[in-house]
Formats: C-alpha cells, sequence, structure tokens
C-alpha cells in the first residue's frame, strides 16, 4: 500500500513540474525564423517597419522602426534567442525602461502563436507573436496598467 501512494505522490509532482515548466527547444526556435524579412504596418501616424534576421541558430535579430523626413527613426532593438531549454523574447525599447533589455520568457507556443511572458513588468506583462501566414503578421502587447486590462494590435505586411 505504502508503495502505491508514494508512486502515485511522485507522479502527481511529476506532471505538476512539467505542467509549471514547459521546455522549448530548437523544435519551437526553428519555425520563429519566418519572421526573417522585412514587414510594414501603416497607422495613423505613418507606416511602422519591423525588420528580423537570423543571427545564429540560437538568435534571431530584430528591429522596429519608422521614417520621418526621409530619415530612420529607431523604436526598438529585440533579440529572440533560445537559451537552455527556454527562448526569450528580449526588447530594448528607445523610450522605455532607461533602454535596458525586458526579458520576456516564452510560455506557450502553438499553431506558429508564440506567446511571452514578463509578468514583473510594469506594461505590457506578455507580447504575443501570431505568424498568421507567409505574408501577414499579427503582433500583440497586453497587461494590466494602474489596475487595467489594456491591449494593443500590430498588423504587418512582408515587404520582403
Amino acid at each position: 500500500m505504502k508503495k502505491w501512494v508514494t508512486t502515485i505522490w511522485l507522479l502527481l509532482i511529476l506532471l505538476n513540474v512539467s505542467k509549471a515548466q514547459p521546455g522549448f527547444s530548437n523544435r519551437e526556435f526553428k519555425p520563429l525564423h519566418k519572421l526573417t524579412g522585412l514587414w510594414k504596418m501603416d497607422s495613423q501616424r505613418g507606416a511602422i517597419y519591423e525588420e528580423w534576421e537570423v543571427k545564429n541558430d540560437k538568435e534571431l535579430l530584430g528591429r522596429s522602426y519608422k521614417i520621418r523626413n526621409n530619415d530612420t527613426v529607431l523604436l526598438e532593438n529585440v533579440i529572440i534567442s533560445l537559451q537552455g531549454d527556454a527562448i526569450f523574447y528580449t526588447p530594448v525599447v528607445q523610450d522605455q525602461n532607461n533602454r535596458q533589455p525586458v526579458l520576456f520568457k516564452l510560455i506557450s507556443c502553438n499553431n506558429n502563436r508564440y506567446v511571452f511572458e514578463n509578468k514583473e513588468h510594469d506594461f505590457p506583462q506578455r507580447v504575443i507573436y501570431d505568424l498568421a501566414s507567409a505574408n501577414d503578421l499579427r503582433a500583440r502587447i497586453e497587461g494590466s496598467k494602474n489596475g487595467k486590462e489594456m491591449g494593443s494590435d500590430f498588423n504587418y505586411t512582408r515587404v520582403k
């Protein structure tokens, strides 16, 4: 009887640990290479671009910018990286967080939809990338700000 109780107890612990800490590998990271290229989103304030390149097998480099008076205005630099069994989305936003990187850890990926989270960050707490098709990219930031749930959508079309 004791063996059964111990065995069931160990199985429950293992199941909870595996649910609480999903591990990710190159299998989940490699599809993010579909981001590679130049994406454009038209907004009321003009076009915003997001450009991605593969740095190596474990890192993608991205940047977001707009064109103002023929000048490129950098909005943010981003690294998506595979580190051990975790994938991180790490932006450096020009006018936020004293230009310091903020890590968002991948918490789920399914059907080319990647959800990165950092519950400790002021806003956003989640960054979502949905590679809807070869030419459509949907990005979203969301979370709580001043006790209110908020979110913004960014819908890009591939330029090249």
